[in-house]
């Protein structure tokens, strides 16, 4: 039951007029593994695979009108995609995943694939370019 009602919410949440923002979901911290392709700046070594997340932050998806929006918090503050000038683009809802592509003109790039049944995100972002070249695959929680 609880799965048709997030589904249900979830298709009349798209299939809705423009309305003021609206959590569509919410996930926890996010833990997972990360690629550093640049050395060490102290030892100059190769960084390679390492332990990564975002422990106390969240990652919520969100509707503003016919817009979708990712709002990352972590260690540094609270992030919107969109006023951060990303394209935000739903690529597809299959019940229960929706997918999000998130692209930054800074070169960065986001997947997000959602599990509404399961409650949970898997997402990866790769990034090259700035301040350090990474990509990475994280897993978090979702209420």
């Amino acid at each position: 039951m609880r799965r048709n009602l997030t589904s249900l919410t979830i298709m009349m949440a798209f299939a809705a007029g423009p309305i003021s923002a609206q959590t569509i979901i919410e996930c926890s911290g996010s833990a997972g593994k990360a690629y550093y392709f640049d050395n060490d700046p102290q030892t100059d070594e190769p960084t390679g695979w390492v332990d990564d997340g975002i422990s106390a932050g969240s990652v919520v998806l969100v509707r503003n009108g016919e817009a979708l929006d990712i709002i990352i918090r972590d260690a540094f503050g609270t992030m919107s995609a969109s006023a951060e000038g990303a394209t935000v683009v739903l690529l597809e809802f299959r019940d229960p995943f929706i997918e999000v592509l998130v692209s930054y003109s800074q070169g960065a790039k986001e997947l997000y694939t959602f599990d509404l049944q399961a409650r949970r995100l898997i997402w990866s972002q790769h990034k090259f370019g700035v301040m350090f070249d990474k990509a990475h695959t994280f897993l978090a929680d979702c209420s």
